[in-house]
């Protein structure tokens, strides 16, 4: 009998680590790295794998894979691929399957979206100074009705301080020139003397707009000469300001001063196709600033089509008042596409 039980147990403890074994096999866990390249490409590493033979990508823009863009294998004896045949700007899935003798070992679908061309580039502004600026755009959707669009930062920031809005992708979905630079002092354009004294000359960052508008006339890219202007804070204010050139259309203001936008004018003060927006409770004491009454004031001034927005209870300042609400944003894209 007692033999019998030790058969028993024994058999049972075999049973048990093999049902482990094969547990741990069909879980084993792969990382893949996917990296976007250009307008069409996407590539794929990993780390060495053991015990498979193949690796299958199949990539769609729907998770049922019944039209795929990409099917592609490769051995595993590599530890990269790189796949093309993609949309720009486009969200993607990717399934990745690792074989072994015809046996799916494991498989894993992941999310991307590829990219656009971006082009990091430099210029001269005034006084010396260099301003650091990128370019982003699909170039098969560029043509002679393409507008830019100038994304201006607020102080102490930086050109990518728009990305959270998502702003950009959409513009350059739609086929915009997008443009986004960093004011002389910020980012990663340098500045000689000290960066808080250019609250005491503003304009200098309306000459920063200048001369990035200097710089476009040199890029080889097909466009219309149509610009609109995202401005946030400090950045709000060059856009108004700037409203006024001839092929500005107008744009998107968020906590401009009407001071420091009535200084930075280059000529008469008569802004146009301005959105305004502002927190209700944002009050900067030590610089005076009540920015719901300045928005309201700058709209008075502002030549049709014009329109504001007081953000209720918000103390939310610049890029912040878009930060996370979908209808706002939206009626910014809006306002641009109707200008």
């Amino acid at each position: 009998m007692m033999k019998k039980i030790i058969f028993i147990l024994l058999v049972l403890f075999i049973s048990i680590a093999f049902a482990c074994d094969k547990d741990d096999e069909e879980t084993q866990i792969f990382n893949f790295e996917i990296n976007p390249l250009g307008e069409t490409q996407v590539s794929i590493d990993w780390e060495d794998i053991s015990d498979a033979e193949t690796i299958r990508f199949t990539i769609d823009t729907d998770s049922n894979f019944m039209n795929p863009v990409v099917v592609s294998e490769i051995n595993t004896d590599n530890n990269s691929i790189t796949l093309e045949g993609l949309e720009p700007v486009t969200d993607y899935v990717v399934k990745i399957e690792v074989d072994k003798s015809g046996q799916l070992l494991w498989s894993e679908i992941k999310e991307f979206t590829s990219f656009y061309t971006l082009e990091v580039v430099k210029y001269p502004s005034t006084d010396d100074s260099e301003i650091c600026a990128t370019l982003s755009y699909v170039s098969t959707k560029l043509n002679s009705s393409s507008r830019t669009a100038i994304f201006l930062h607020e102080f102490m920031k930086s050109k990518s301080s728009w990305g959270i809005t998502n702003i950009k992708d959409t513009l350059i979905r739609e086929g915009y020139l997008c443009v986004a630079f960093d004011f002389r002092g910020h980012g990663c354009s340098p500045y000689a003397d000290n960066v808080w004294e250019l609250l005491d000359t503003p304009w200098d960052l309306r000459e920063d707009f200048d001369a990035t508008l200097n710089f476009l006339e040199t890029v080889e890219l097909e466009r219309s000469d149509e610009i609109v202007v995202f401005g946030a804070s400090i950045g709000a204010c060059v856009a108004t300001a700037v409203s006024t050139y001839e092929n500005v259309l107008g744009g998107v203001a968020t906590s401009a001063v009407e001071m420091w936008s009535y200084s930075m004018a280059n000529g008469s003060f008569a802004p146009k196709g301005m959105y305004y927006f502002a927190g209700e409770l944002d009050v900067n004491e030590a610089l005076g600033f009540y920015y719901e009454q300045d928005a309201i004031s700058l709209s008075s001034y502002t030549k049709e089509p014009k329109k504001y927005y007081i953000k209720p209870n918000s103390d939310a300042h610049g890029v912040g008042i878009l930060e996370g609400d979908t209808e706002l944003i939206n009626s910014a894209i809006y306002w641009i596409r109707n200008l």
